[in-house]
C-alpha cells in the first residue's frame, strides 16, 4: 500500500535531511524511517513493533540492531515465548 501523497512527501523530505548520515532511526507513530550503512528504509510497524520500540529507547542509537530485532527478533521471541514462557531481549 502506498502512503498518502502528503505522507510520502514528508518521508522524502526526512530522507533528504538524512543524506549526510550513514545510520539513523526516526519513528513517527507507526512509521519507521531508518538508514543502515547509508541505505534508507521506510517501514510501517505493527502495534507490537511500535510498543517494543517505545519500551526500548536504546534501539534509537543502533539502527542495525533495531531493524534486526523488529524484523526477526520479535517473531522468534513470540514463538519461543509461547513454548517456553516469558523471554528477555538482550543485545
Amino acid at each position: 500500500m502506498r502512503p498518502p501523497k502528503a505522507q510520502g512527501e514528508a518521508i522524502a523530505g526526512l530522507l533528504a535531511a538524512l543524506e549526510g548520515n550513514d545510520n539513523a532511526l526516526l519513528a513517527f507513530s507507526n512509521i519507521l524511517i531508518l538508514k543502515v550503512d547509508g541505505v534508507p528504509l521506510v517501514r510501517e510497524l505493527t502495534p507490537e513493533q511500535v510498543e517494543h520500540l517505545q519500551k526500548n529507547p536504546r534501539l534509537y542509537g543502533d539502527p542495525r540492531l533495531a531493524l534486526a530485532l523488529l524484523d526477526v527478533g520479535l517473531a522468534s521471541i513470540g514463538e519461543r515465548a509461547s513454548e517456553e514462557g516469558p523471554q528477555a531481549i538482550t543485545p
